[in-house]
């Protein structure tokens, strides 16, 4: 019978020694994590970190020595990383001022249902707000200390309206219509032989052949594909929504080939 309650008081103790060496370590109890804190005093700065979490203890426990009604914040304030101290000297005392710093701000939202031109406040913003805080000396001079973050601006959201709005190599761009065109590509052996256009310009990568009396000489234009183009030239065979286009190399102008597709009429403002 021994022998049995031996075993079994046995088997008690290892059970016991294996629970202790598998405890979960997340069931351990979780370390405070220190807190970071800057002390400001004649002049001078010093950091230092405590767990703890009041300001008059955290100094307490750092040998900081500070008289209660001379500090800010105060000693019973609670701690959080990054906490600004400021102790003052006998026969100085403090001054506190707020003051907007930056306007709220503004972050645009295209909304192509809304005019071109008009904007809509969608979310107001409010400016931010600094706590300043000022030494006054024992003569009466007046010093800054520091600040404090009371109020982070925030933005204010506008939609901006963008309809009968193209995006372009130079952004959005407003038109006034957009229709189906025949265009087709030109270089510069096929001009009239003198290098300049029918109104003459020079011609560039840019410089389209219209009919004047569908789309108006120096007309702005996005063609997609080409990019935005000014109509400087006129042809024979350029007849009403008949565009071409003028490129430097004839190999692009034969891969362009003639293509029927969308252009747009653009704002001149």
């Amino acid at each position: 019978m021994n022998k049995v309650y031996k075993l079994i008081a046995t088997l008690i103790l290892f059970s016991s020694v294996l629970f202790v060496a598998h405890e979960n370590p997340a069931d351990a109890e979780p370390q405070p994590k220190a807190k970071n804190f800057t002390v400001y005093v004649n002049g001078r700065m010093a950091r230092f970190s405590s767990t703890l979490d009041k300001v008059g203890a955290a100094l307490d426990e750092n040998g900081v020595i500070y008289n209660k009604k001379q500090m800010f914040p105060k000693a019973s304030a609670t701690l959080i990383d990054g906490t600004k101290i400021f102790l003052l000297a006998r026969g100085e005392k403090f001054e506190f001022e707020e003051l907007s710093i930056a306007d709220s701000p503004i972050e645009y939202v295209d909304e192509p249902t809304l005019e071109y031109g008009n904007f809509n406040v969608v979310e107001k913003g409010v400016p931010g707000l600094d706590k300043v805080i000022y030494k006054i000396d024992i003569n009466g001079n007046k010093k800054e200390l520091g600040r404090i973050h009371k109020i982070e601006p925030s933005r204010t959201l506008v939609q901006r309206g963008t309809k009968d709005c193209i995006m372009t190599e130079e952004g959005l761009k407003h038109y006034k219509k957009k229709f189906i065109a025949n265009v087709s590509a030109y270089t510069i052996e096929d001009g009239n032989g003198d290098g300049v256009t029918s109104i003459g310009m020079v011609p560039y990568e840019g410089v389209v052949a219209v009919d004047p009396t569908f789309i108006p000489y120096k007309s702005k234009l996005f063609i997609p594909g080409y990019g935005l183009a000014i109509a400087g030239d006129t042809g024979g065979a350029i007849i009403d929504n008949c565009i071409d286009l003028f490129m430097y190399d004839r190999d692009r102008a034969w891969e362009w080939g003639r293509r029927h597709i969308e252009v747009y009429l653009l704002d001149d403002k």
